[in-house]
């Protein structure tokens, strides 16, 4: 008896989609023997419905979200290993008419006859027997090629094979039989088990793959078991330059996403795994950890230039070249040196080609200096943005880069905003009144109309698709975007952090390529804002470009450019208000008076709200300044 024991299996489907392994353990044991049973029915075979068992309850494990009615997973599984095992017996007809399928029940098992006997193969010579199996045998994985020759050759049983190799009997059934399928493999059998023709290095580097789509969840829960799962397969591979690759990938999403991984240790590990397998997507991430641990800024300009880029060129790491460039420009700009910041991402286009979303962030730098104007104040976005089609869905992968500058307008993402719903753009799929809700439950995106009209600066433009996200998150409560066949975003209404504007297409040119949202290297979209709200900025000039700089297999890489000037604040209690809270310090850390923008604001508050609002800001700012040493050398007190 266990503590799931009484529990009903809805129960235990909803604690394992929880994270919780011990309960999916309970639906393995409560259902092993009907599942079985199913997969035997069909095969005749005592083996190969074992393995039809195993790769049903792995898919299970891996689908069950899709279960609908939990309470019917025990039929649901024994109708999945009855397709495994329906694959398994097609297979051996269609591939061996001379292999004997039905194998002789209660033969032992424990020498290289009876491995034969498992394999199906009854009509070969005793030479084959004996040299062309060893040599088969000698062909697998070190690990598994140990287990299969301590079963079958030395006649050990599972247990005494897990207390020798001192590994749990779990991963021995495994490599058992994996040891089985690859055999068959060689002597002409192939099973479908998850895809035709995977092998097992293959199936666990989709498994790799398949973690890595959690980025697009906004809820992490069972993260965790999905990641140690990947792991433990990752970890039970021969040692191969392909293993590192993956263990890098796998490392590196634990340490962003598990509190327990984010450690020195881990960096260290993973680093490691990058250098050994080249993995130039993880040392993005490391040398971003590396010159991060470095707080001041002309130290960092001095690590990248001296220590972290000779590294990497000689080492060959393009890409993390690139990413170490792109942020040493951030850094030259600021300090003000906006000719050095413009020289180091022209540099980033020297090295990286157009598909690399840190090439389209430093394009998106470029194309903001070009009109950044020093002695007014000025708000930048720069980011690169990439998008990936899962299947016929598009969503929203990546978005590095930064923004400076006070805010004289409000969300300038439109791909970002309407994407807020676990990262889905848009999926084709939809009808009107269909939804889709966020994982966390906290949002939710509906298509609220197909055959919308809308005018914009660009045009008039009908049969929008319009969809609505409504929900919180990062402030964001509501995004209404028009989706224009062939053109794209037309419009996007957002509600963020109280502040409400509407974005409209200004400009656009398309070069190609087909759909809802069509990409192809030169496509661009310029927008134009209303802003409704009460703005602190007399608003000089306002640029929002999305360029696309590479489109291949299903991937759109996005180079993404705001900036918006004004002159000056407005000459109103909150105008003057937010010139001194925004103006008292400089880049450089030196204090500058602003004490007659918060006497200006006191002058003009009205409501009592505002008055004190405007006291209390003058108490903090004199404070400050009064005890700051290089501002006030007579200072008494400090800090």
């Amino acid at each position: 008896m266990t503590e799931y024991t009484d529990k009903k299996d809805e129960t235990l489907v909803e604690l394992t989609l929880l994270g919780n392994e011990r309960a999916y353990e309970e639906l393995v044991v409560r259902h092993e023997r009907a599942v079985k049973g199913t997969a035997y029915k069909v095969t005749n075979n005592e083996f190969s419905a074992e393995d039809a068992s195993q790769d049903a309850f792995v898919s299970a494990w891996m689908n069950l979200d899709s279960l609908r009615d939990r309470a019917k997973f025990g039929s649901w599984v024994c109708s999945i290993a009855k397709n495994h095992a329906r694959s398994i017996v097609e297979s051996y007809k269609s591939r061996m008419s001379d292999i004997s399928y039905t194998v002789i029940e209660n033969i032992a098992d424990s020498d290289e006859s009876g491995l034969l006997q498992e394999l199906g193969v009854t009509n070969i010579s005793e030479w084959e027997r004996d040299e062309k199996l060893h040599r088969y045998v000698e062909a697998l994985g070190e690990k598994i090629k140990e287990t299969v020759k301590l079963h079958y050759f030395d006649g050990l049983s599972v247990m005494q094979i897990a207390k020798r190799l001192s590994v749990p009997e779990g991963p021995v059934k495994w490599r058992l039989c994996e040891g089985r399928k690859q055999l068959r493999k060689e002597y002409g059998v192939m099973e479908k088990t998850y895809k035709e023709n995977e092998s097992l290095v293959k199936r666990v580097m989709r498994q790799v793959e398949e973690l890595k789509l959690w980025r697009l969840k906004d809820d992490k829960t069972g993260f965790e078991t999905d990641y140690k799962a990947v792991l433990s397969a990752l970890e039970a591979l021969d040692e191969s330059s392909e293993k590192q690759h993956a263990l890098a990938d796998v490392l590196m999403h634990g340490y962003w996403w598990l509190p327990g991984e984010r450690n020195k240790d881990m960096i260290s590990r993973i680093k490691q795994a990058a250098i050994m397998s080249h993995n130039e997507e993880v040392m993005e991430s490391i040398v971003g950890y590396e010159h991060d641990e470095i707080s001041n800024r002309d130290e960092k300009i001095k690590f990248m230039l001296e220590t972290q880029i000779p590294e990497l060129e000689k080492t060959g790491f393009i890409r993390a070249l690139g990413y170490v460039w792109f942020w040493l420009g951030n850094k030259y700009f600021d300090k003000g040196d906006y000719e050095k910041c413009l020289e180091a991402n022209q540099k980033v286009l020297e090295i990286l080609s157009p598909d690399c979303v840190y090439y389209a962030n430093a394009k998106s730098v470029i194309t903001i200096l070009r009109n950044y104007q020093p002695s007014k104040k000025n708000q930048i976005s720069a980011t690169g943005e990439e998008y990936r089609y899962i299947g016929d869905k598009l969503y929203f992968w990546t978005q590095p880069g930064f923004s400076r500058g006070p805010t004289i307008i409000k969300e300038e993402a439109l791909f970002w905003t309407c994407s807020r719903c676990d990262s889905l753009i848009f999926d084709p799929s939809m009808n009107i009144g269909d939804s889709i809700e966020a994982s966390d439950k906290k949002s939710k995106l509906t298509v609220t109309e197909k055959d919308s009209t809308i005018e914009t600066p660009a045009g008039v433009f009908e049969n929008c698709t319009v969809t609505v996200f409504e929900g919180n998150r990062y402030g964001l409560k509501y995004a209404k975007t028009y989706f224009c066949p062939g053109v794209g975003i037309v419009a996007q209404i957002v509600d963020r952090a109280d502040r409400k504007c509407i974005w409209k297409l200004s400009k656009y040119q398309i070069n190609g390529g087909d759909g809802i949202i069509p990409f192809h290297e030169g496509n661009k979209w310029e927008y134009t804002c209303d802003d409704q709200n009460e703005n602190v900025f007399e608003i000089e000039s306002v640029s929002n470009i999305f360029e696309v700089t590479a489109f291949e297999s299903g991937k759109a890489t996005v180079s993404s450019s705001f900036l918006a000037v004004s002159g000056k604040y407005k000459d109103t209690w909150r105008g003057n208000y937010m010139d001194a809270r925004d103006n008292y310090h400089s880049n450089n850390d030196e204090l500058t008076d602003v004490s007659d923008k918060l006497k200006r604001a006191a002058m003009l508050a009205e409501t009592k709200r505002q008055k004190l609002q405007t006291e209390i800001a003058t108490d903090v700012m004199n404070r400050i300044f009064d005890t700051d040493p290089d501002y006030n050398p007579k200072y008494t007190e400090k800090g």
